[in-house]
C-alpha cells in the first residue's frame, strides 16, 4: 500500500448575494442557496459568514451540499450539528465540538462561522466548519472522507433551514 500525503491549496470563495434566506429565518430548507463554487482536485475553498437562526431547532443553521456542476446530482449534504445525508455520507466519519447541543444553539443566532471544503482528488471530500458562538464559545464540526465523489466535478453551495446567511460583511 502506497500513501501520499500533500497539503491541498485553500482559497477563499465569495458569494455574490449578501444574504441567503429571508431575514425573518422563515426559508425552507432547500429553498435559498449561495453561489455554487467547483472545488479542483486536491484544493481547499473557504467561505466565511455570519449565520443566524430562528433557533426553533438545531438543524435550524446553514447546510453544506455537495453537487456536480450540473446543481442536480448531489454527493451528499451536512449540517452544522453533526447529521447529514446522501450517498456519500455513510461513510464519511463525522463529529463536532458543540457539546450541549441547547447551548451551543443559544449561540448559532449572529455566530461567525467559517467552512472549509476540500476535494481530496481521490473520490472523496471533506467539510470542515468553525463556529465562534455569540456566547464566546468556539466549535468545530468535521465530516471526513464523503465518497462517491468525482474528482472532476465537485461543487459546494450553502442552503438555509429555518435561518438566513449574510456574506461579505
Amino acid at each position: 500500500v502506497e500513501v501520499t500525503v500533500s497539503k491541498s491549496t485553500t482559497s477563499e470563495v465569495r458569494n455574490t448575494a449578501n444574504m441567503v434566506g429571508t431575514e425573518n429565518n422563515s426559508t425552507g430548507f432547500g429553498a435559498a442557496f449561495s453561489d455554487y463554487f467547483n472545488i479542483p482536485m486536491g484544493e481547499t475553498k473557504s467561505i466565511a459568514f455570519t449565520n443566524y437562526s430562528n433557533l426553533a431547532n438545531y438543524w435550524n443553521n446553514f447546510v453544506v451540499v455537495l453537487r456536480k456542476a450540473n446543481h442536480m446530482d448531489e454527493y451528499a449534504f451536512v449540517r452544522a450539528d453533526n447529521w447529514g445525508s446522501g450517498n456519500g455520507y455513510g461513510a464519511c466519519v463525522h463529529n463536532g465540538t458543540q457539546g450541549d447541543l441547547n447551548t451551543w444553539l443559544a449561540g448559532m443566532n449572529g455566530a461567525k462561522v467559517t467552512v472549509y471544503v476540500t476535494n481530496c482528488g481521490n473520490g472523496t471530500a471533506d467539510v470542515q466548519a468553525v463556529m465562534e458562538g455569540t456566547t464566546g464559545t468556539t466549535s468545530t464540526q468535521y465530516y471526513l472522507g464523503i465518497n462517491t465523489v468525482n474528482p472532476d466535478d465537485l461543487h459546494f453551495a450553502l442552503t438555509v433551514d429555518g435561518c438566513h446567511l449574510v456574506f461579505n460583511e
